[in-house]
């Protein structure tokens, strides 16, 4: 997929957006769609400047608009894949009532409690989720 052009983007909101959309409905009827806004480097740069934007970051997951905002003349699929659990876990756990806090030093731990309460909590095993999320 290609960022840099529409149709790049638009594929992955498809492919990539709008299923894990549907998924987290089915974890928490309340789920409010995470939409995408896509900026370039002029931007960003232009956001920085005014303290909006984190020198260095390439991508941002809002909160109070469910959005996440991406850079897609710097997007990786890495990025794509940090700031949608950024926004997964916050989703859940706010639906919970539950404060957010992580704790990433041991990163061991977090993974394993992630990776064990990932089926109970959106039901499919987080081993395999891209072909779950394409129907595949």
């Amino acid at each position: 997929m290609d960022m840099t052009t529409e149709s790049g983007r638009k594929l992955y909101e498809q492919q990539f957006l709008q299923p894990i959309n549907k998924v987290l409905k089915k974890a928490n009827p309340n789920h409010k769609d995470v939409t995408v806004e896509w900026i370039d480097n002029a931007t960003m740069k232009t956001r920085i400047n005014k303290g909006t934007w984190e020198e260095g970051s390439v991508a941002y997951y809002d909160p109070i608009k469910d959005k996440l905002i991406y850079n897609y003349e710097k997007f990786e699929v890495g990025t794509s894949s940090h700031e949608l659990v950024h926004m997964a876990l916050r989703q859940y756990f706010n639906a919970q009532g539950q404060r957010m806090e992580i704790n990433f030093r041991n990163r061991k731990k977090l993974f394993h409690c992630i990776g064990g309460n990932f089926e109970r909590i959106f039901g499919f095993k987080h081993k395999g989720m891209r072909d779950t999320l394409s129907g595949t």
